[in-house]
């Protein structure tokens, strides 16, 4: 009958429309799994088309590279568009800063000519992840290599998906082998060390300013209080500036 349309999503149960309703427990892994795949989305490869973007978030391992293959690369994803170029690169050690530095200059170099701006910054206290959130902007495209991993909780984690799913912003994968360098036993019982400091000193000022409380008066107490916060914090400063490495 003209002007009349029926709808196909819904059941009838004796006479009564049912409406095809998701069960309420289902929903968060349906959601889990759209998420997922919008995530994939972002994740690409050479095969695919570069996104249209302003400037290009290059992500690069502390390890072994062919600096000269990598920068004839680079430009030529940046050089057609005019994109920037912003070099990241996170040492795997304070012994490591120096050369780390050298590499990123010398790939700048390569790179740069006057139609392609190629800035670098090396990551510093802090994991990539948030590196990649604090130095990106909304037009960037993040290009790293598909086989870089960095340390999670428990394992290690692939950078290009953790980098979609923290910034929800492109991540353009190359290919390659990278021999990775690992990170110093010997740094990494120190950092451990550190931490585990930075936890008893928070432990034992808790009962010092427990027992301060409980066993002083007036501006006596507030002296000490105070003091005992200021030598709590400067040991915790002094603790966290080894700048624990994820």
């Amino acid at each position: 009958m003209a002007g009349v349309s029926h709808s196909t999503d819904k059941k009838r149960l004796f006479g009564t429309k049912k409406e095809s309703n998701p069960l309420p427990a289902i929903w968060p892994v349906h959601q889990a799994h759209q998420e997922r795949v919008e995530t994939g989305h972002q994740v690409l490869t050479e095969y695919d088309p570069l996104p249209p973007s302003r400037r290009l978030v290059v992500i690069l391992p502390d390890a072994e590279l062919d600096i000269f293959s990598l920068a004839k690369h680079l430009w030529n994803l940046a050089a057609p568009d005019r994109r920037q170029v912003l070099l990241l690169i996170k040492p795997l050690g304070e012994e490591n800063e120096y050369r780390s530095r050298v590499n990123l200059t010398t790939l700048a170099n390569l790179i740069r000519d006057s139609r392609v701006v190629v800035q670098t910054q090396v990551v510093l206290g802090m994991s990539l992840d948030q590196a990649a959130r604090k130095y990106s902007q909304a037009d960037d495209v993040f290009v790293c290599f598909e086989n870089h991993h960095i340390h999670g909780f428990l394992k290690k984690k692939r950078l290009a998906d953790t980098l979609a799913q923290k910034t929800h912003l492109p991540v353009y994968t190359l290919k390659g082998s990278i021999s990775e360098m690992t990170y110093p036993i010997l740094a990494r019982l120190f950092d451990f060390v550190s931490l585990a400091i930075c936890l008893a000193v928070l432990i034992g000022f808790f009962f010092l300013e427990v027992w301060i409380d409980n066993n002083t008066v007036g501006t006596f107490r507030t002296i000490l209080e105070i003091l005992a916060v200021f030598i709590e914090a400067w040991i915790i400063a002094a603790c966290a500036t080894r700048s624990f490495r994820i």
